[in-house]
């Protein structure tokens, strides 16, 4: 359009050319006539000369007419035809841009300087509900939604201060009938010396969409509610189910560790190993809400993993040997002796593995190796290679079993035990540090997991003496608090005590045991978390309020049957030195009175 009008004007310049050519020729006339007439006066009857002049001037006026104003009138001739072929096309495409425009898919309006509409297109008169005669002049804020007033005004406001020609809104529409739609807008800004003369703008409507995304959100944040609940409720069974598994478990060793038949000792065992069959069970359960619910947190700290794995495949030999499975294990010499990582979160992996190799071998034998994959400056990719020599998997089940509560036939959970959760919640630990776990296996010939685990390079780890269970290092003197409602857990903490020679005094609550503390009698303090009349929290914030050293220094270790990671960050938070899960075995009773011994006043 704006080349069509450059040529109009280019038109209009020839033609004021022309017009001067043609005064031109006319001042050419007046002035040979005027010269005729003065050279007839100063001969005045030279007839002959007044001839051959008026001659002169009529052949003058014959060589201008010809060369001169008859190319002009042509040249005049075919502006005109060229300035109406323009005036024409000039016609046809406003026609043309009138209709795309009224017809476009989308909103199109513009805006005076004073924010007023001064074209709107027909889409815009349907959204809108107003006839052109209403909506033209009529302020644009008027069409947005009170709500969205203010801040629409902002942001343009901030837009046209910073000087930008263009932007993007998205904002709720409020039609003449009250009906409301989003809209996105791309508005552009015309500038006249910095001052906006108009404003052009093209609109969609996104209502689906946007109340597609605000459905989307609200389920999300339902998801999440949820997902909250749900791990709310879990640490509640936790503590629930766990505290009878505590005093099942814990009276178990007790009765393990008495004069017993072999018929009976044989009894004892299997309720021993179905109550942490139980146990196990109930920490995948949980251990699997807590990735579910992203509240799990790795650690970044420095560990032997020669001790580590020698520890882990240890704990498992026993119930490989139960079942005649050999268990052997390998570690690549070229591995970093000390690594950093969350030595927890490795165990529990290759526990799962090895755990799970041997539950599904029936003969032959189950191999750990740990070989360095690659390594750089800071860092060390680890790769755990398990084999077992069991039934293996079908080719169709190898993704599914890692799946939750996912087994590779109908029948495995009956057959073998197990919920189904331990390979699922090892893939989340091995993604959390970044690594990757796939499976190889041909069914009745085994199975072979490698998970590759990304680490980093450790410190050296200065060689600390082993804490043994031997409790002849406390000093005769050790007297322990025990704060414990549950009277079963009482009972199985107290049995452990009595045996081992342990001064102790039990209270019931909370308030009983801020009492006690205060006889400074005590040189460890068992403390339960959940408790009536004061929370184990509320106690040690109160005794480490007190003035004396002694509260300030004497251990105290927390007690409780919650699984939940943030608790530990919570114990220490509230001023306690340490965290024992129940249930616990006796040894880790033991571990506790050995790392902290304490002299009473």
């Amino acid at each position: 359009m704006a080349e069509k009008k450059g040529s109009i004007l280019t038109g209009s310049r020839k033609i004021k050319a022309l017009k001067s050519k043609y005064l031109l020729f006319i001042v050419s006339i007046i002035g040979i006539i005027a010269a005729q007439v003065g050279i007839e006066y100063w001969f005045d009857q030279e007839t002959g000369l007044s001839l051959l002049l008026s001659a002169l001037a009529v052949l003058i006026i014959v060589l201008e007419f010809v060369f001169i104003f008859l190319p002009s009138l042509k040249r005049l001739s075919s502006v005109n035809r060229k300035l109406v072929r323009l005036r024409k096309n000039l016609e046809d495409s406003e026609r043309q841009y009138r209709e795309l425009v009224e017809g476009a898919a989308d909103i199109i309006y513009e805006l005076n300087s004073e924010g007023q509409f001064s074209y709107v297109n027909e889409l815009m008169l349907k959204m809108s509900g107003y006839t052109r005669e209403e909506i033209l002049g009529r302020p644009y804020a008027d069409l947005i939604h009170p709500e969205d007033r203010e801040y629409a005004a902002t942001f343009y406001r901030n837009k046209l201060k910073a000087g930008e020609e263009t932007s993007y809104l998205e904002f709720r529409m409020v039609g003449k009938h009250g009906q409301t739609a989003w809209i996105g807008q791309n508005v552009r800004y015309f500038y006249e010396h910095s001052w906006v003369t108009h404003v052009r703008v093209v609109a969609r409507d996104i209502t689906e969409g946007r109340l597609a995304q605000l459905a989307l959100k609200q389920l999300k944040e339902e998801a999440e509610r949820t997902t909250i609940a749900k791990s709310q409720f879990l640490s509640m069974m936790s503590h629930e189910i766990r505290t009878p598994m505590n005093a099942i478990i814990g009276l178990t060793n007790l009765l393990s560790e008495t004069n017993l038949t072999a018929e009976q000792q044989r009894h004892v065992q299997l309720l021993k190993f179905s109550g942490e069959n139980l146990l196990t069970i109930i920490n995948d359960i949980l251990d699997f809400s807590k990735i579910e619910a992203q509240k799990i947190v790795l650690e970044r700290i420095d560990f032997d993993l020669q001790e580590l794995v020698s520890k882990t495949i240890e704990i498992q030999r026993q119930r490989a040997v139960e079942k005649g499975v050999a268990l052997q294990y390998t570690i690549d010499s070229g591995i970093p002796n000390v690594l950093k990582g969350d030595p927890v979160r490795v165990i529990q992996i290759i526990t799962n593995l090895v755990s799970n190799a041997i539950k599904f071998t029936q003969e032959g034998s189950v191999t750990v190796n740990l070989v360095q994959q690659s390594s750089e400056a800071n860092s060390v990719k680890l790769q755990i290679d398990v084999c077992d020599a069991g039934i293996g998997i079908a080719a169709d089940k190898l993704e599914t079993i890692f799946e939750s509560f996912s087994q590779a036939e109908e029948g495995t959970t009956r057959k073998y035990g197990g919920t189904g959760l331990g390979l699922a919640i090892t893939k989340k630990l091995v993604g959390l540090m970044d690594g990757s776990i796939r499976v190889i296996s041909i069914p009745g010939a085994g199975s072979t997991f490698t998970c590759v685990l990304m680490l980093e390079r450790g410190e050296t780890i200065l060689n600390k003496p082993a804490l043994t269970a031997d409790l002849s290092e406390l000093p005769s003197h050790s007297n322990v608090l025990l704060a414990e409602d549950n009277v079963i857990n009482q009972l199985m903490v107290t049995s452990f005590l009595k045996k081992w020679n342990i001064r102790f005094a039990v209270v019931e609550n909370g308030l009983e045991a801020l009492n006690a503390i205060q006889e400074k009698k005590f040189t460890l303090v068992l403390m339960d978390l959940q408790m009536p009349e004061m929370s184990g929290y509320e106690v040690t914030e109160k005794i480490r309020a007190l003035d004396d050293p002694y509260f300030k220094n004497i251990p105290i270790v927390a007690l409780t049957a919650s699984a939940m990671t943030d608790v530990r960050d919570e114990v220490l938070a509230a001023g306690m030195n340490d965290f024992l899960s129940k249930p616990f075995h006796p040894d880790d009773l033991k571990q506790i009175l050995i790392r902290y011994p304490f002299s009473a006043p």
